[in-house]
C-alpha cells in the first residue's frame, strides 16, 4: 500500500480537527451569567464563584471578596439589560500564529487565547446606588459554561 498519499491527507484532518472549536449556545451563555446574577442577588457568593473559570477559582477567596466589594458598592441589582452579545465561537477554523519568531529557537511563543472559543455578552445593570455596563466572557470548560472574563465599568447613565 502507497502511503505517501494517505499520510499528508491523514494530517490534514488531524490539524483540523485539533484546530477546530465546539460551537457555543448563546442561550446556554445567558443562562450562565442569568445565574450567576441570581446567586449575587441572595448573596450567595460561594455559589456565585463556582460560576468562574477553574483558572480564576484557584482565587475563588479573592473572588468572593471583589463581589462582596462591588455589591456593597453598587446595591443590589434592580435590572440587568443585554445590551451587546458577540459570538466568537463559530466553526471557523482557528490557527495559532507565533508572535515572536527566532528560526534559531523552538519555543516561539504563542497566543492561545486566540484560538479559544467564547461568547462575549455585555450588560447595562442598574444596582440600587449606581448604573454599571458589565463584559462577561463566557467559556464552555469540561461541558460546563464558565465565566472567564467579568469587567465592570461604572459611571453609566
Amino acid at each position: 500500500m502507497n502511503y505517501t498519499k494517505i499520510i499528508p491527507s491523514f494530517l490534514i484532518i488531524l490539524l483540523l480537527a485539533a484546530c477546530s472549536n465546539e460551537k457555543l449556545k448563546m442561550a446556554d451563555a445567558k443562562k450562565c451569567v442569568a445565574e450567576y446574577m441570581d446567586a449575587i442577588q441572595q448573596k450567595d457568593f460561594n455559589k456565585a464563584s463556582s460560576f468562574y473559570a477553574s483558572e480564576l477559582s484557584g482565587h475563588s477567596q479573592q473572588k468572593i471578596e471583589e463581589m462582596k466589594k462591588l455589591d456593597s458598592v453598587f446595591g443590589e441589582i434592580n435590572t440587568a439589560e443585554l445590551i451587546d452579545s458577540i459570538d466568537d465561537s463559530g466553526d471557523i477554523v482557528n490557527v495559532k500564529f507565533a508572535n515572536n519568531i527566532n528560526l534559531n529557537d523552538s519555543t516561539d511563543e504563542y497566543d492561545e487565547d486566540d484560538e479559544e472559543s467564547n461568547i462575549q455578552l455585555t450588560y447595562k445593570i442598574k444596582h440600587s446606588k449606581l448604573v454599571s455596563n458589565e463584559k462577561f466572557v463566557i467559556v464552555k470548560e469540561d461541558g460546563i459554561y464558565k465565566i472567564k472574563e467579568h469587567q465592570v465599568q461604572s459611571g453609566i447613565e
